[in-house]
């Protein structure tokens, strides 16, 4: 890091549905001051109150949701469900977009059913209705 000027880091997490790496996440992160992470729930797990809890008491900096790669839509009832529940943290909620196929990729190629799920998965439109249900969280919305 300090080859680089990285002066601090956010470590990412990513869960399937009811499990996680919070406590090994702690772990890390505690032994670095330069170091952060951020909760991740799968918005199918169980007991989501108690994670968010669970999660809070452990200083997380942010949340982060990562739709495609955990197999849910950024917009469906239970995602929303969950970054209400999340958003009332006031912490920042991550939100990655997943693949980045540029036009020219997409004109050429013939993507499989999976790419264009995924693909319309990170649709902007997907992300309005988002930051339109919930206007006053902040949300960091990358690839």
């Amino acid at each position: 890091m300090d080859n680089n000027c990285i002066g601090k880091v956010v470590i990412q997490q990513i869960n399937p549905p009811n499990k996680n790496s919070a406590d090994i996440m702690e772990k890390i992160v505690t032994q670095n001051d330069r170091l952060y992470t951020f909760g991740a729930i799968h918005p199918f797990d169980e007991n989501i109150d108690s994670k968010i809890k669970h999660y809070m008491n452990l200083h997380i900096k942010g949340w982060k949701i990562n739709p495609h790669v955990c197999g849910f839509s950024v917009d469906c009832i239970k995602s929303l469900a969950l970054i209400e529940k999340i958003s009332k943290t006031d912490l920042p909620i991550l939100c990655y977009s997943g693949l980045g196929l540029s036009q020219d990729v997409l004109i050429t190629n013939v993507p499989s059913k999976q790419t264009n799920k995924d693909i319309q998965n990170q649709r902007l439109d997907k992300y309005e209705i988002i930051l339109d249900t919930f206007p006053n969280t902040t949300f960091i919305v990358g690839r």
